[in-house]
């Protein structure tokens, strides 16, 4: 049975959360991480295994001590910001039982908590921590959550790269989610192209508001969080991907005469989508055509662009931007035209 403790409040300045997108649907299970050292909430080992017991410390998921961290009318707290006058210290988060309004717990994720039993109301910052490979610079983070109450922010930090608000959530006094949803559905969020210092690590924090019975924070109630983390989630060097290139990139085409370049597409990492192919940038009287657009799925060929250069293009060097999009990826390369 673990002991009510109180905790001193503090206020602090206000902060935003790093940006993701809303919305219900059924959970997905653990998986085989492509961020090793992510986990859902529940497990012993960094490799996401084994199930913690009931009232036994989490073996990748902390919360901020002492807690709350401020109370529930204050500013939602920055966790890379120095709460009162010392920098927040972390203790092990708490796996446990869920209160009889939430969702079971599963072999899929389990509730985490603080280490006492009714939590007073206020802000409560859960954090976990994974190693960043020397190759990347940037993730996306892809999962469901359920909260008691509400998830008033989620934020990534990496190195130099402190909480960094980069696109600012909440927005419009909105929540992650409601202060009753600890129940299914969950909530699903998405964290893109978030920068990380290459070969260090990350880490990944959610600031739940804990309301109090009757809503007010002097009267202790249940509080905890749990989180599933999509097994596509990826540091983006590990996404699916295709390039781009051109052959010759740079071409001289004479007025009233035409020139041609390869344009060639190579699918990475399990990319699979058509490619569709777009010229811009190009200077009046100049036309591009393409032999084969869309490049079929899974998206590796090839495409000869044709410039067609009109007498009355004017003599100069241009640059044309080649853009290929397929799914939800776009990248593009540029050719030289060189009009004598």
């Amino acid at each position: 049975m673990k002991m009510t403790q109180l905790v001193r409040l503090c206020v602090m300045v206000a902060a935003v959360a790093i940006a993701f997108s809303v919305c219900a649907s059924s959970s997905y299970g653990q998986g085989a991480p492509l961020i090793p050292g992510l986990c859902n909430t529940g497990f012993l080992t960094s490799a996401c295994t084994g199930l913690v017991p009931i009232g036994s410390n989490d073996g990748n998921w902390q919360i901020a001590f002492p807690y709350p961290t401020n109370s529930s009318a204050s500013p939602i707290p920055n966790p890379c910001v120095p709460q009162c006058v010392t920098p927040l210290t972390y203790e092990p988060a708490w796996d446990d039982a869920p209160d009889p309004a939430w969702l079971a717990n599963d072999t899929i994720s389990q509730w985490i908590t603080p280490q006492v039993e009714l939590s007073l109301g206020g802000h409560y910052i859960y954090e976990t921590t994974f190693p960043v490979p020397a190759g990347d610079t940037s993730v996306t983070i892809i999962g469901q959550l359920l909260s008691d109450n509400e998830t008033d922010a989620i934020y990534i930090g990496s190195g130099s790269f402190e909480c960094i608000p980069v696109a600012g959530y909440p927005y419009d006094g909105a929540a992650v989610n409601g202060p009753g949803d600890f129940f299914s559905p969950l909530t699903n969020f998405t964290i893109t192209n978030a920068p990380v210092t290459a070969g260090g690590t990350a880490t990944l924090y959610f600031v739940v508001r804990n309301r109090g019975t009757a809503g007010s924070d002097n009267n202790p109630t249940d509080t905890g969080l749990r989180v599933i983390i999509n097994p596509k989630s990826a540091f983006n060097s590990s996404l699916p991907n295709f390039t781009i290139s051109a052959s010759p990139s740079s071409i001289t085409v004479d007025p009233g005469s035409k020139g041609i370049s390869k344009i060639s597409t190579v699918a990475e990492n399990g990319f699979d989508s058509a490619i569709t192919l777009s010229a811009s940038g190009l200077p009046a009287g100049v036309t591009a055509t393409f032999s084969v657009n869309p490049i079929p799925a899974p998206g590796t060929g090839s495409s000869t662009l044709t410039l067609v250069v009109g007498t009355s293009t004017a003599a100069g060097t241009y640059t044309i931007t080649i853009t290929g999009t397929g799914g939800s990826v776009t990248n593009t390369t540029s050719i030289t035209l060189i009009v004598p």
